[in-house]
């Protein structure tokens, strides 16, 4: 039986972890001081893999659900949803100007308004 909305506001911690199963695959895991993440399992290469698909309230149901449908389009397409998130993130960085070469440039300039050289 799927989940609901009110079913997964109203999952609490009980001291131990336990997950709220909703439909091929994706779960709610509730751990035991109360965090909640979503996560999608499937199989790839004859073993059982996880992967998140968010945090409980940051991600709704509902954009849980649309995730959990990318990832599972990707493995029927024989992609590994885990290696493309990798890739997308690694190519976010580096296209970004928040990677360590251009941050430590920008340290260094700073750092040098207050250093005096010799």
């Amino acid at each position: 039986m799927p989940l609901t909305d009110s079913a997964v506001r109203q999952a609490k911690p009980t001291g131990k972890n336990y997950t709220l199963k909703d439909t091929a695959g994706l779960a709610l895991f509730v751990g035991a001081k109360g965090a909640k993440q979503w996560h999608f399992r499937f199989y790839w290469l004859g073993k059982q893999a996880r992967i998140s698909t968010g945090v409980y309230p940051a991600v709704s149901l509902k954009e849980a659900r649309e995730a959990w449908d990318q990832a599972r389009a990707l493995v029927a397409q024989g992609v590994d949803p885990r290696a493309d998130r990798r890739e997308s993130r690694l190519a976010a960085c580096a296209a970004s100007e928040n990677c360590f070469r251009s941050v430590f440039i920008d340290w260094k300039a700073f750092r040098a308004l207050s250093l005096k050289r010799g």
